[in-house]
């Protein structure tokens, strides 16, 4: 780590604009050089010791991921670094208040851009490869990211800033019918590690708070202490349909609501919720004061609701795929990566 004066940036970083802000601190859009960087700025508590934990274990799982995406450019998997589909962490400087997280800059986060923007189907198709392919990484590596969610999946657009344009090609305010053909090549970075956790040694008990609500694993909010990867994918499953449709699948407030509504699209039952009808908060959900109502669900004559999701048949099968209620059963990235709906994704 590198250490500028105290309260104060290095000089050589020129403040640009403040481009996000939250419990953690700020982010701000800065040059350096001829680089615009992202550096987000963490607040140190003064009641604790130096930084904080979670502060830590971020910038520990953002080295080690990394260094595997330096490892695979110099093995030829990657062409470079700007490629890679994980937010690359360029510095950590800290003075006596604060550290300052120093990363690769990127336009905007997926949730603005699909405020105003349109997607095809082959952008849609590309951005879900990439982020599979990102995501991969991280589970290659022992690691679950825990917080998959449109603010926190990055586009960058390399040939407008490689032009030395920076965001002045790009008007992301303004509301446009057809896709932008710059997505066509834009890059999904997946950022923010604050929940990631690194599942391969001695953990027996894990959170289950963790993930929003929207995204969140049915396995989640049933209070599983030991789940798996699987509840990234099916995190991911949400991302496809807010790609395809721009509007989240599961807009809701409550828990409850979310299971509701998961099973009403993805129940095809007994079997389809052997693995999570054990855990903890089973008969606080489904019981027999509770709406979700098995013997509906069980009907042979009832009708499954199918989700509206604009994608061809092959994307569908992908989707539910990742939308298993099981988590056991849903795909995972490296076989997502395989499916047949990619076969053409650089047609």
């Amino acid at each position: 780590m590198s250490a500028p004066q105290p309260h104060a940036l290095p000089n050589d970083y020129v403040f640009i604009e403040q481009i996000g802000e939250g419990t953690y601190g700020t982010v701000c859009k800065c040059a350096y050089g001829d680089q615009l960087l992202a550096v987000k700025r963490i607040k140190m508590d003064s009641s604790s010791k130096g930084v904080p934990a979670t502060t830590l274990r971020e910038v520990a799982i953002l080295k080690a991921l990394n260094t595997r995406q330096r490892e695979m450019v110099e093995q030829g998997i990657l062409h470079d670094l700007g490629a890679a589909n994980i937010i690359n962490l360029i510095d950590v400087i800290y003075d006596l208040s604060n550290i300052f997280l120093v990363f690769e800059y990127c336009s905007i986060d997926l949730d603005q851009y699909l405020k105003t923007n349109v997607l095809s189907q082959r952008q849609i198709k590309r951005l879900m490869y990439q982020l599979l392919n990102g995501l991969n990484v991280v589970h290659k590596n022992e690691i679950l990211h825990r917080d998959i969610k449109p603010n926190n999946l990055l586009l960058k657009f390399p040939h407008i800033q490689a032009n030395g344009e920076g965001d002045t090609g790009l008007n992301f305010a303004q509301t446009r019918t057809e896709p932008r053909p710059e997505a066509d090549d834009c890059i999904l970075k997946l950022t923010d590690f604050g929940l990631a956790r690194s599942y391969g040694i001695n953990v027996t008990s894990i959170s289950a708070n963790v993930v929003s609500l929207w995204y969140r694993a049915p396995e989640l909010i049933l209070s599983s202490k030991s789940y798996s990867t699987a509840v990234d994918v099916w995190s991911t499953g949400c991302i496809m349909y807010f790609l395809a449709n721009r509007k989240a699948l599961f807009q809701v407030r409550k828990d409850f609501d979310l299971l509701q509504q998961a099973f009403s699209y993805f129940y095809t039952g007994p079997a389809s919720v052997r693995e999570i009808s054990v855990l903890p908060g089973w008969s606080s959900f489904v019981g027999t004061n509770q709406a979700i109502d098995l013997g509906a669900l069980n009907n042979p004559d009832r009708q499954r609701v199918e989700v509206d999701i604009v994608v061809d048949d092959q994307g569908k099968d992908l989707f539910y795929k990742m939308m298993c209620l099981n988590p056991s059963q849903r795909i995972s990235c490296e076989e997502a990566l395989h499916h047949p709906w990619f076969a053409d994704k650089d047609a």
